[in-house]
């Protein structure tokens, strides 16, 4: 929740010495940290104070600081701001001719969050891949992963080190390995799945790319660059 003070509301006729200033107030309420995702409360809140403004930010009474807080957290005060219920995320990237590639996933994407599915078509006896994923940290942050089924197929044991790189939140470095004494894997599915936060759109590269086999040897390989991430 917001920690913006929320008990009673500014009275334009009553008490206009507190309320002269409107953009001190707003500057004030910015400084407050804020500890996202929203509560079902603030939503509600929202929803309320939507109606009763008509839908417009700057319609709300800037005296009123729950306003002051979701107008922040909302958007309506410059910058980047998270996105909100309804947003959809999408990715965009091409899959033809490559053997690994980017692709959104739909069941684990949702809202501001964006599943990512790194795919690979066509390979033969992989047993491990590595990684770097490039894009602006100021719009789209690393947050999880799900295991990928391609790998562990047969029930072998995968090791997987998603990490950011340390130093620079715009690249995570990925690692995806089968365990000794498995050998590699040949076809077609998902290496690993990679879950991000998005607040603005950004392009989502692939670099430093390599497939190895058991013995460590690199494996041909075409990859696609990645791909775009769009706000909707």
């Amino acid at each position: 929740m917001c920690l913006a003070h929320t008990s009673g509301r500014c009275n334009n006729e009553k008490h206009p010495d507190k309320c002269r200033d409107a953009e001190t107030q707003r500057k004030k309420v910015d400084k407050i940290p804020l500890n996202p995702p929203f509560t079902k409360g603030e939503i509600f809140l929202f929803h309320s104070l939507a109606k009763r403004g008509q839908g417009r930010f700057d319609s709300f009474d800037y005296c009123n600081p729950l306003y002051l807080c979701l107008r922040r957290r909302w958007g309506g005060g410059g910058g980047s701001s998270p996105t909100g219920p309804g947003t959809t995320v999408a990715f965009s990237g091409s899959s033809s001719g490559y053997n690994v590639y980017m692709a959104r996933n739909s069941s684990l994407s949702s809202g501001s969050v964006l599943a990512v599915d790194i795919k690979v078509d066509s390979v033969s006896n992989v047993f491990g891949a590595a990684f770097d994923i490039d894009f602006d940290s100021t719009k789209m942050t690393y947050s999880s992963y799900s295991a990928g089924s391609f790998l562990e197929t047969g029930g072998n044991s995968v090791s997987y080190q998603p990490v950011t790189q340390s130093g620079n939140s715009s690249k995570l470095i990925v690692g995806a390995s089968r365990q000794a004494p498995s050998g590699g894997q040949s076809g077609s599915g998902t290496l690993v799945t990679l879950k991000f936060n998005v607040t603005g759109g950004t392009s989502a590269s692939l670099s430093n790319n390599s497939l190895k086999d058991s013995s460590g040897n690199n494996i041909s390989a075409t990859w696609s660059n990645g791909g775009t991430v769009t706000v909707q």
